[in-house]
């Protein structure tokens, strides 16, 4: 080295050293920096007694901490609240439905041809300022139609044949009565045997027996009293007119008229047939339904099932439509079904909504909003002030005859939300109006769980 630096002269010489000892210098701070990171890592053992040592246990659970412990750490107090505000529970996914208990299936009561369908007013559209006019058209889909309304015409032949054998047993029986009476004089007279006017009470009794039997069928076909009185004084008047003219039943008379009318008020939702159709009993002529409340018809998850089982029936909930937002509407949830779906894990809970406007929709998609009343023996707190493990769930809480002291407790948590979580007071021992640390609690949990882990385990006595 020293004949290389003979040979390199003076100025090369000056170079080499100035670079030595500018390495040299560098290797000697990046050694001593290196070694304060590490001392500042590992932490010494006086400083780790004197975190432990911070908090003065008391019991298993119970511990002070020092003057000015707080401020210095930054822990922050709040205080257990009784639960006065509703709870909400997640939004129930659902749809609309008709009302199957506001169905019905309008048919004729005898098989035949509808030869009438039934008419109603409507308004039609007119310019600003005109006069409303009106016009009168046959029934059609949605149309409204009260109870009572005719809505078709069936001209049956069972029906009319029915009613001529009522007829003819009216007419028969005013005749063999007529015929008894006049027997009966004349067996006063002496100019009639007891036999023949045996023989006309019998035909008598017979025409009576007959007429209650086509009572009884036009009954069971559902006619009103009002209806058989009338063809009975039909009867009376074709008996008339036979004496009078030489002549029976005027042929145009309805005999075969069938009336259908609406059982009560609704909405056409179907109209199954056209004038001159054949039809018979089974034959749904209208289907007749109400679009003024609709069904509800929504999922609820198994685990929000306790908190719907506890509520009355009916309970009042929002109706929200995604298409509309912003648009509520009040309804009610009044059954929960009886069994839950094995792959979603959902049950079906069922309610109504009031449709007076006509805005909702058969089968729209809805949202279900239920607000469930706040229980007196329920306590609430931020949800910051509760530390969990996945084992248990544990609150601080501030002694009140003590500022220092505080214990740590074991809750149950009954429902939460992201601000706050809802505990029972009868179950923890928790009241409204105290104390808990709800900024730190973390902090005080760790240093508890480093003390016990620092605790020397006890050793067991062997037994002589």
């Amino acid at each position: 080295m020293k004949s290389l630096l003979n040979m390199l002269g003076t100025p090369i010489k000056s170079l080499a050293v100035a670079l030595l000892l500018v390495g040299s210098i560098l290797a000697g701070w990046m050694l001593q920096r290196g070694s304060a990171a590490v001392r500042a890592e590992t932490p010494t053992t006086s400083n780790k007694a004197t975190k432990l040592e911070s908090l003065k246990r008391l019991s298993a659970n119970r511990f002070t901490l020092p003057e000015g412990y707080i401020e210095r750490v930054g822990l922050q107090l709040g205080e257990i609240k009784k639960s006065n505000q509703p709870f909400q529970l997640p939004p129930l996914q659902g749809t609309l439905a008709l009302d199957a208990d506001q169905q019905v299936r309008i048919h004729s009561r005898f098989a035949g041809e509808v030869v009438t369908l039934g008419t109603t007013t409507v308004k039609i559209n007119t310019s600003p300022g005109e006069t409303d006019r009106f016009e009168t058209r046959p029934l059609r889909y949605l149309d409204h139609v009260k109870k009572g309304d005719l809505m078709a015409v069936v001209w049956s032949k069972d029906l009319g044949e029915k009613k001529s054998e009522l007829i003819e047993a009216v007419s028969k029986m005013k005749t063999d009565e007529e015929t008894l009476k006049r027997l009966k004089t004349l067996q006063e007279e002496g100019a009639s045997s007891d036999r023949s006017t045996r023989d006309a009470q019998r035909a008598v009794d017979s025409d009576r027996i007959a007429i209650e039997r086509a009572e009884r069928t036009l009954r069971s076909w559902r006619l009103t009293e009002e209806e058989i009185k009338s063809v009975c004084q039909e009867a009376n008047l074709n008996k008339a007119n036979l004496n009078k003219n030489g002549k029976g039943a005027d042929p145009q008379q309805d005999w075969a008229r069938v009336e259908v009318r609406s059982p009560q008020d609704g909405v056409i939702l179907e109209k199954n047939f056209s004038v001159g159709d054949i039809v018979d009993t089974n034959f749904d002529l209208f289907k007749l339904g109400q679009i003024k409340q609709l069904k509800v018809w929504a999922h609820a998850y198994e685990e929000d099932l306790p908190l719907l089982e506890s509520l009355p029936k009916p309970y009042p909930c929002e109706i929200c439509l995604p298409a509309q937002p912003g648009v509520t509407h009040t309804g009610e949830l009044q059954q929960i079904g009886a069994v839950i779906d094995p792959n979603q894990h959902t049950v079906l809970v069922m309610g109504m909504v009031k449709n007076d406007q006509g805005h909702l929709r058969i089968g729209q998609f809805v949202t279900v909003k239920v607000a469930l009343p706040a229980r007196a023996d329920e306590l609430l707190l931020p949800a910051e002030a509760l530390v969990e493990d996945g084992k248990e769930s544990v609150i601080f809480v501030k002694d009140a005859t003590q500022p220092l002291h505080f214990d740590r407790r074991t809750v149950h948590v009954i429902r939460r939300t992201r601000e706050h979580v809802v505990l029972r007071n009868t179950a923890d021992g928790l009241q409204a109006g105290q104390q808990i640390v709800t900024r730190g609690a973390l902090l005080l949990q760790e240093a508890l769980e480093e003390q016990r882990s620092e605790e020397p385990a006890e050793k067991s006595t062997p037994k002589s």
